[in-house]
């Protein structure tokens, strides 16, 4: 397709597109069929199409990643979340954010600044904050065909929507300290005081004006959504609103994941109960469930398609190594946090 419009001229293939939907369609039958892990499926796909020579149409950059990808799956992972479902597991819920997901981050740090000392501790920070996030979806399937209490698998997926935020913000504000930081002479990064206190200003700053835009817009389009009654134009709000939403807080200088999240929030809890006919309430559900199963598809190959051998085999033990540590901190912090919330009455079985 060529579109030739005054000052503008822009050439797009579609064919890798129409490819990679019809390997995700094929994945997806073949993952159910058995009974393997769609994502890490998607991945091995995509890694197999690339060594058939088969280019990724984009590169896996911050903008694709965080403003065209990220959004429509935080979206739909918040649409997901019932406030009662919160409160009633809020405890549990916030220990596994805040201790348990930080606590994470540094034990995995740690190991691997004591296993690798010529990677530099804040390096190997960032790269605990990358990997130590939950991504359930693949667990709560399960979960559901093992008919698992549904107080854990709400834990679980409560926990999983925040922590990816704050993991995400996290990010950020290591990107930010590293920048601000010099390489010395001995090849070690120097962080000072005053770079960790700005650093952790960034964090508040990002957190606060994330949830207040999140919490404004989302009201905002609750309001508009009652005073309509036409299901595809309240589907159109929410795609302006999970997509818009994210540049506005990153404009403002906020954490656009977390304005997404809780403007989802507050859609599904308010919008979708007291402004939705149930005709528009399952249109909405069903094509952001739609919008997240693709995006998924398509990112998971990419990932795959952007694989390069060489860089594993360099690190392989590095790769280990971290796997092991995640697996070992996820376990310590939870069982920690367990025994804390046990005392009195059993919060968390083992």
């Amino acid at each position: 397709i060529i579109y030739r419009l005054p000052g503008i001229y822009m050439e797009l293939d579609l064919n890798p597109f129409i490819l990679i939907f019809a390997i995700a369609i094929i994945v997806a039958i073949i993952a159910k069929q058995i009974r393997f892990p769609y994502t890490i499926t998607l991945v091995i796909a995509g890694i197999v199409v690339a060594i058939i020579g088969l280019e990724a149409p984009f590169e896996l950059g911050y903008d694709l990643i965080f403003h065209i990808l990220l959004p429509p799956l935080l979206f739909e992972g918040s649409l997901h979340m019932r406030m009662s479902h919160l409160r009633n597991n809020a405890k549990i819920i916030l220990l596994l954010i805040l201790p348990g997901l930080m606590g994470s981050i540094f034990f995995v740090a740690l190991i691997l600044g004591i296993a690798f000392p010529t990677i530099p501790f804040i390096f190997a920070v960032l790269l605990a904050a990358i990997v130590i996030p939950t991504d359930p979806a693949t667990i709560l399937a399960f979960y559901k065909e093992m008919k698992v209490p549904h107080k854990l698998r709400s834990i679980i997926e409560g926990e999983s929507v925040f922590d990816d935020g704050l993991a995400i913000v996290m990010w950020n504000v290591l990107v930010v300290i590293i920048a601000a930081t010099a390489l010395g002479g001995s090849g070690t990064v120097v962080v000072e005081g005053s770079h960790i206190l700005n650093g952790t200003a960034q964090f508040l700053k990002l957190s606060f004006l994330g949830i207040v835009v999140g919490g404004v817009m989302g009201y905002l389009a609750y309001i508009i959504i009652k005073k309509i009654d036409d299901q595809f134009t309240e589907v159109m709000i929410t795609v302006i609103l999970a997509f818009g939403i994210f540049a506005m807080a990153e404009a403002l200088g906020g954490s656009g994941v977390f304005a997404v999240v809780v403007s989802g929030l507050i859609l599904v809890n308010y919008g979708t109960r007291f402004a939705m006919a149930p005709s528009t309430r399952l249109s909405l559900l069903s094509f952001w469930t739609f919008l997240a199963f693709a995006v998924n598809s398509f990112l998971f190959i990419l990932i795959g398609m952007s694989v390069r051998w060489s860089g594993i085999w360099a690190n392989l033990w590095l790769i280990i190594l971290t796997v092991l540590c995640l697996w070992l901190a996820r376990a310590i912090m939870i069982y920690l946090i367990g025994r804390i919330l046990n005392r009195r009455s059993v919060e968390l079985p083992r």
